[in-house]
C-alpha cells in the first residue's frame, strides 16, 4: 500500500519513473501509439480538429486495420468525433508524451522512437493513408469528410452542413451488449438505430474500460441527446454469476432470474415497461452474445406483457436518412 506520508521527493521519483517507463512503451496502448505516429507525421503538432479527422479517415480507410489500433466514432458537433480519443490524449499528456492547449496538440521531445510497435505492419498503413490526406488544408479535409461520410454530419452545429438526419426507431423491446465496442461505437450503434433512451440493466454499473462507468456513460449519452436510466434491480448480483461453468449453469441462472422478474423484481420491471413503451429504448448490459446475458430473459418478459417485438442491436442497423 502506498504511504501518503512519504517524502514528496519519493512521489516525484515515482512519477518520473512511470513517465520514463511509458516512454519506453510500457502501458501505452496501440491506439495511443497511432496518435503519436500521426503527430510525428505532422511534424509534431496539429490542431485537435485535424488530428481527430485524420484518425477518423484511418479508421475508415486503412486496410486490415487491427481494432486495437483505431478508434470508433460518432456524429457530433463538428462531424465524426471520438470521446475515447480525447480521453487517450489526456492520458498521453499525463504521461508526458504530449502537451495540449484548448485547440492544439504538440509532441514533446524527439520522437524517433515509437511508443510500441504497431502490429501487422499497421505503421506502414498509417503512412499510406496520411500520404493521401495529411497535406490537405484542414478546411478542405473536413469538407471532404462531410461529403463522403454524410452520416457523421447528422449532429453538426452548422445546420447547413447536415447531410443526414437521425432516424427514429419504432417502439419495440431493443437490447444491446457493449462487449467489444468502445463507448463511441455503442453510441453510434444507438444513434443509427434511432434509440432515444439507454436503460442500463447492470447490477453494478462500473467498468475498467473508459466510457462504461455509470457517471461517464450518463454524461456521454446526454452529450449525444440520449437519455440514460439505470435500473440496478434488473441486474444479476455478482455472487450469482460466480463459477458459471457451462450452458447448464447459465440456464439455471437465467431460470432463476426469470422467476424473480415475476416476484421480487416486479416494481423494476414495471418501470422498464413504462420506459420501453414511451420512446425507443434499449436494454443494455455487457455481453455481446445475447444468449449469455440476462437482458434476453428480461426482454422476453417485457415483450410478453406488451406484445412488442424484440430487437437485438448487433450492428449499423439503419442507414443514414438524407437531411433534405
Amino acid at each position: 500500500m502506498f504511504d501518503y506520508n512519504h517524502d514528496a521527493r519519493h512521489v516525484d521519483h515515482r512519477q518520473k519513473a512511470r513517465r520514463s517507463a511509458s516512454r519506453q512503451g510500457v502501458g501505452v496502448t496501440a491506439r495511443q501509439s497511432t496518435l503519436v505516429k500521426i503527430l510525428g507525421r505532422l511534424n509534431g503538432s496539429a490542431s485537435k480538429l485535424h488530428l481527430v479527422k485524420l484518425a477518423f479517415l484511418l479508421s475508415q480507410e486503412a486496410e486490415d486495420a487491427p481494432r486495437s489500433a483505431v478508434y470508433e466514432f460518432v456524429p457530433y458537433k463538428f462531424g465524426p468525433y471520438s470521446f475515447t480519443l480525447y480521453y487517450d490524449l489526456a492520458q498521453l499528456a499525463q504521461e508526458g508524451w504530449i502537451e495540449m492547449t484548448s485547440t492544439g496538440v504538440r509532441l514533446l521531445g524527439l520522437r524517433k522512437d515509437e511508443p510500441r510497435d504497431l502490429v501487422f505492419g499497421f505503421a506502414a498503413e498509417i503512412d499510406r493513408v496520411l500520404n493521401t490526406y495529411a497535406g490537405m488544408p484542414v478546411g478542405d479535409l473536413v469538407a471532404d469528410i462531410y461529403r463522403r461520410y454524410p452520416w457523421y454530419t447528422a449532429k453538426s452545429l452548422d445546420l447547413s452542413k447536415r447531410a443526414a438526419r437521425l432516424p427514429k426507431a419504432p417502439i419495440a423491446v431493443y437490447k444491446v451488449g457493449y462487449e467489444g465496442l468502445m463507448v463511441d461505437g455503442l453510441m453510434n450503434r444507438l444513434l443509427r438505430a434511432g434509440i432515444a433512451r439507454l436503460i442500463d440493466v447492470r447490477c453494478n454499473p462500473v467498468a475498467r474500460r473508459y466510457g462504461f462507468h455509470k457517471s461517464t456513460l450518463e454524461r456521454i449519452s446526454a452529450d449525444l441527446g440520449i437519455e440514460y436510466v439505470h435500473i440496478p434491480d434488473l441486474g444479476v448480483p455478482s455472487d450469482r454469476r460466480q463459477n458459471l461453468g457451462g450452458p447448464k449453469a447459465y440456464a439455471e441462472l437465467f431460470d432463476w432470474y426469470a422467476s424473480e422478474l415475476a416476484k421480487s423484481k416486479q416494481a423494476a420491471v414495471a418501470q422498464a415497461v413504462a420506459l420501453v413503451k414511451s420512446k425507443p429504448s434499449a436494454l443494455m448490459c455487457v455481453e455481446a452474445d445475447a444468449a449469455c446475458c440476462h437482458r434476453t430473459r428480461l426482454a422476453e418478459h417485457i415483450a410478453a406483457s406488451t406484445n412488442l417485438p424484440i430487437v437485438e442491436l448487433t450492428g449499423d442497423e439503419a442507414h443514414p436518412v438524407p437531411a433534405h
